[in-house]
């Protein structure tokens, strides 16, 4: 029985993960390109080259990259073989977290956290796209699960692989994998048997493991001389070192590096209550307060237990787990992107299981003391009250969508509390007169009203996760849940180095006074890769390449990706994903064009109005290339190459109508007019008091910050 429910479980998970998961197109492609780029070249494969020319290295380590091109090398490119590796991870994830809390409180306890975890939107979200973050979950779950097993047999070869598997998350998303690396530690000293001393020293062993699994590739690239292998995307100074310590590490804390430009821009307000905010709510809130509930009440039933106990190992391991990622991700300046909470997943669904399980302990051992049925009783109906709260609070901001639920929550909550305290009731007066029939029944009414419970939290969550299986997801960031009409994407607080900025000021502006243009009927991630190079222009840079190495050269990874991904060509990625690397320099793109390794130079925005948001939002090293360029190259007329204004092209891929991230599909990337952003009805009456004049002059600024200039590096300038 317990297999076939654990089967039940894992192939409704499956279903979850696979379903028409082609309609997520090459999702990130920014990680498509990657994968495109590396399936080709080992050389790319082993240092995890963005381009195909290897010019620079994608922001991350390359683990899951390997595991991506890998399977694009065996069966070719499409949304299958760049989007199942990912998939694949997620089962596996719930599978190992299943056998993890399963072997500290037993199969009910596994089987509740492998069903919470499924059903959990960030978890299902991420799943069907291509990120790391589902190869960094997984390789973590397996670390828990090691841990366990080595705490169990108390075997310090299995606490080493627990070392390996968090190593090898590194090697997927670097310092972001350490968060757990306190849990995992704790628990080991706390509940593993024999002396302080031997597991102090097993620890000290298992430490070793984890920075050999760490810094294996970070060495072999930093070792390799610099002229013999990419620039490593997101350094200052062309080092995983640096990368390690600064673009991906303190950067996304303190917001060092640039990070806090983009953390305002792209994610949602720091603060004790971001993973309940409208960005990341839905994503992760739904199990906190029962995950809550379930630590506390099981620290309070297994106070007085041996040092050893495997419950109370498990609300300490996911207990701190889910703590720490709290802790660090909601107070984090850098960038911040909702889907990071993925990372506490799994902590608090195995504590909803930790918590299900010792309930029914509690309620199968009898007792109404400390532990027993009454205070177990309670933990669960201010778990569940709770629970409803949160889900109510997160449901309301899409009022209309299954409008249903919300009543239906309530109401089977209440149910299921009064059957709780009935049946706590009924056991209390078993002993008395006539009761002792009353007193057998109550345990049958408490698993009743357990089931109904775990329903009411799972409901809610389970119907966001099925979001993304009616909606493509394609971008920079998974999504899901239902549609939101929000305002302005620029609604937070600008830091003071963007509060000047031209374009973002006219965007912001525009957004204000017409909300559709921030609207979506679908729930369709735009992100930040936008292709520019439409067939015309492609045509065009072929039948003048002239030999050269590049194909043509691009401001940022974001704005290279997709060309890279959809044609494979040899577009260079100038600055790296911020646009801030140095990579060239000014003097190393002038030798790349002397060489004639390069001739085009494609440049969004810049002109008369100093509106260029690349500039806004990078280092000076932008703002030098780009000046060098239009200095030194001679600008090719848009009647050459069809061109025409960016700002068009990117409404045309943005707009509800458009079906961005498919080869050859949406907006001005296939050469036909792009949909307007307004829909048929024409441009309405502004949503805000602003004049006619203003309007044309934002309108002004943002074609002039968006507009597309190509460049001919090679032809004689004016």
């Amino acid at each position: 029985m317990e297999w076939a429910a654990l089967a039940a479980v894992l192939i409704f998970g499956a279903v979850l993960n696979l379903w028409r998961l082609d309609r997520n197109g090459y999702g990130n492609v920014y990680y498509a390109a990657a994968a495109r780029s590396m399936s080709g070249s080992w050389h790319n494969y082993v240092f995890g080259a963005l381009d195909p020319a290897g010019f620079i290295t994608v922001d991350k380590p390359p683990l899951a990259l390997w595991v991506q091109a890998a399977s694009v090398w065996m069966f070719g490119l499409s949304s299958w073989s760049l989007l199942v590796p990912a998939a694949a991870a997620g089962t596996v994830t719930v599978f190992a977290l299943y056998h993890a809390v399963r072997a500290q409180v037993g199969a009910l306890g596994g089987l509740v956290a492998a069903l919470a975890l499924t059903v959990t939107p960030v978890f299902v979200s991420t799943a069907r796209f291509n990120n790391p973050d589902p190869f960094m979950v997984m390789l973590l779950v397996l670390a828990a699960w090691a841990l366990v097993a080595s705490v169990r047999q108390d075997s310090g070869r299995l606490l080493a692989l627990a070392a390996v598997c968090v190593g090898l998350a590194f090697d997927a998303k670097m310092l972001q994998a350490y968060l757990v690396v306190p849990a995992l530690g704790l628990v080991y000293l706390v509940a593993a048997p024999g002396g302080l001393r031997r597991r102090l020293a097993l620890l000290g062993a298992a430490t070793l493991a984890l920075v050999v699994a760490s810094g294996a590739w970070m060495a072999l690239v930093d070792l390799t001389p610099k002229a013999h292998r990419p620039f490593v995307g997101g350094s200052t100074d062309n080092t995983v070192r640096d990368l390690v310590f600064g673009y991906n590490g303190l950067g996304r804390v303190d917001g060092s590096g640039g990070q806090g430009a983009f953390g305002a821009v792209l994610g949602s307000r720091r603060g004790p209550g971001r993973f309940f905010d409208a960005t990341t709510g839905g994503l992760i809130a739904w199990l906190i307060p029962v995950a809550v509930a379930a630590a506390l009440l099981g620290l309070w039933q297994r106070r007085r237990a041996p040092r050893t106990d495997p419950a109370r190992a498990a609300v300490l391991l996911w207990g701190t787990w889910a703590l720490l990622c709290w802790l660090v991700l909601s107070f984090a300046r850098g960038a911040f992107h909702p889907y990071y909470v993925g990372e506490a997943a799994p902590a608090f669904a195995a504590l909803v299981g930790v918590g299900f399980a010792l309930a029914a302990a509690a309620w199968s051992a009898g007792g109404v003391g400390a532990g027993g049925r009454v205070p177990t009783t309670l933990a669960a109906v201010a778990g569940l009250v709770s629970t409803v709260a949160v889900a109510v609070l997160v449901l309301r901001r899409t009022p209309t969508w299954n409008a249903w639920l919300r009543p239906t929550l309530i109401v089977a909550a209440v149910i299921s509390a009064g059957m709780l305290a009935l049946a706590a009731r009924a056991a209390r007066r078993a002993g008395g007169p006539g009761e002792p029939a009353r007193g057998r029944a109550a345990p049958a009414t408490a698993a009743l009203a357990g089931v109904l419970a775990l329903a009411v939290v799972l409901a809610a969550p389970t119907a966001f996760a099925l979001t993304p299986l009616r909606h493509p997801s394609q971008g920079s960031d998974p999504v899901v849940g239902p549609p939101r009409t929000t305002s302005s994407p620029l609604d937070l607080a600008l830091p003071a180095q963007l509060a000047d900025n031209p374009a973002l000021r006219a965007l912001r502006q525009l957004t204000e006074a017409f909300p559709q243009l921030t609207r979506s009927a679908q729930p369709v991630t735009r992100g930040l890769s936008v292709d520019l190079v439409t067939p015309s222009l492609l045509a065009y840079l072929r039948a003048h390449r002239e030999g050269a190495k590049f194909l043509v050269a691009v401001d940022t990874d974001p704005l290279a990706a997709p060309t890279i991904a959809h044609t494979g060509e040899a577009v260079m990625p100038m600055g790296g994903f911020l646009g801030s690397d140095p990579a060239p320099t000014v003097s190393g793109l002038a030798a790349l064009v002397r060489s004639h390794a390069l001739r085009h130079v494609l440049l969004l925005g810049g002109g008369a109005s100093g509106g260029s948001l690349i500039s806004a939002l990078a280092a000076p090293i932008a703002g030098e290339r780009d000046a060098w360029v239009r200095h030194s190259c001679t600008l090719v007329p848009a009647a050459k190459y069809g061109g025409g204004s960016g700002l068009v092209s990117l409404l045309g891929q943005a707009a509800p109508g458009g079906a961005p991230g498919v080869p050859g599909v949406g907006g001005a990337a296939t050469g036909g007019a792009p949909a307007s952003p307004f829909g048929a009805g024409g441009i309405p009456k502004p949503a805000i008091d602003i004049s006619p004049v203003e309007l044309l002059q934002d309108f002004r600024i943002l074609a002039d910050a968006f507009s597309l200039n190509l460049y001919d590096c090679q032809a004689p300038t004016a």
